[in-house]
């Protein structure tokens, strides 16, 4: 009774308060703190709040983010790192991991006093047709000096309509001379898949970065050239590869099966959904396979390594994997944005589930794919990359492909 009569004189005490001002009580107020408001349709309060802070916050609040946010909140609600909301920049970033298509010249940039500093440039790019190499730095964009523009307003200025010109001051890496050059803007892919050939062992590695949509041709591309080099042991690295694609997963195993189920998916009514591998993409592909894998592998390239070691055909090398067993969809919103939602979980052909696989009450369950040889990185050597002698899980996937040899 003490706490009730207290709460009910706050309230009315800041209700004398706005008599003395001219205004009467607000009777909702008054009933929020006695327990007795009504029900109210959820929109109908959301639009209340969005109207209340709008009109008498003590300073003015633009509405786009007070709506971002009041959105963000709900889904913040939810305790799912997976389901989230994603502004119009956001989204058209999220968009860009999946599909690595952009309209430009296909370079990197990194930083430089100067300008932007050619990180890499893309295979039969626009960069690589105007002759641009790894290390030129770009000083001026169609005339105009980028010297202490942030890289990401010089990446737009690069950018532009499909097939327009865009004139680059260029600072060339091998001789340090200032020549000017022309590319034209076209659509360009991303590279998402790496190779190289160790020829002491005939090994062949492919490392993939993210499950996108350029992914499966890439990777089809490199281990065409890996193959005519006579490999005879093949390492796929996933270690830092975030996932992606579903799809992407399901066509990329199917280089190495058939007709075989991938994931298991349940909704939330318990309806199950199969994805599985077609038919005749099948490669001519008799090698032993080691996958490389570690904490930060998950979602698509956890099904790539957990299928592969299902079904017999690899052994898995490193450390456990991140542990994401859960299916998004994004949707759409009226105004650009999106929100990324967690449609269902996920199960692998054998391995019943893994991962911090987020419960009905938000809580997690620890696991992560466990590798087969569980090998930890020395902390006092600073790794390398494709170095064997710098890299111990690298090291050992070779050592075990050599041992399948014999």
């Amino acid at each position: 009774l003490f706490f009730f009569g207290a709460v009910l004189l706050f309230g009315v005490g800041f209700s004398f308060r706005d008599l003395e001002r001219g205004r009467l009580p607000d009777r909702r107020a008054v009933q929020a703190l006695v327990g007795a408001v009504a029900e109210t349709a959820p929109e109908q309060l959301l639009n209340h709040s969005f109207n209340l802070i709008r009109s008498t916050y003590v300073r003015d609040v633009k509405p786009t983010p007070l709506r971002y946010a009041a959105i963000t909140g709900m889904i913040s609600s939810l305790g799912d790192p997976h389901t989230m909301y994603l502004p119009p920049k956001e989204k058209e970033a999220f968009m860009f991991q999946t599909s690595q298509t952009l309209v430009g010249i296909g370079c990197s940039l990194e930083n430089d006093s100067r300008g932007v500093k050619l990180g890499d440039v893309f295979d039969d790019s626009p960069a690589m047709k105007a002759g641009l190499q790894v290390g030129d730095v770009i000083i001026g964009v169609d005339g105009a000096s980028i010297k202490g523009i942030a890289r990401e307003s010089v990446v737009s200025r690069i950018r532009g309509k499909e097939g327009s010109p865009v004139r680059l001051t260029v600072i060339k890496a091998t001789t340090g001379q200032t020549v000017t050059v022309t590319a034209h803007r076209a659509k360009v892919f991303a590279p998402t898949v790496s190779s190289r050939f160790f020829a002491d062992s005939s090994i062949g590695y492919v490392g993939i970065a993210t499950f996108s949509d350029p992914t499966v041709d890439q990777f089809d591309a490199k281990l065409d050239g890996l193959q005519k080099k006579g490999m005879k042991g093949l390492i796929i690295d996933l270690r830092g590869d975030p996932g992606g694609l579903l799809d992407t997963a399901v066509d990329l195993l199917a280089r190495f099966f058939e007709n075989k189920v991938v994931v298991k998916m349940r909704h939330r009514d318990g309806s199950e959904e199969i994805a599985a591998t077609p038919s005749n993409f099948k490669r001519n592909l008799d090698v032993p396979i080691v996958i490389l894998m570690n904490e930060d592998s998950a979602s698509a390239s956890e099904i790539f390594a957990g299928c592969m070691h299902d079904y017999g055909l690899a052994t898995l090398v490193g450390a456990h994997s991140y542990g994401k067993s859960s299916v998004q969809h994004i949707f759409p919103m009226i105004d650009s944005a999106g929100v990324k939602v967690t449609i269902a979980k996920y199960y692998l052909p054998v391995t019943p589930y893994f991962g911090r696989v987020v419960d009905a009450d938000g809580a997690y369950i620890s696991g992560g794919l466990q590798p087969d040889v569980s090998v930890k990185l020395d902390p006092n050597i600073e790794p390398e990359a494709l170095n064997p002698k710098k890299d111990a899980q690298l090291a050992k996937a070779i050592e075990i492909l050599a041992a399948k040899r014999q």
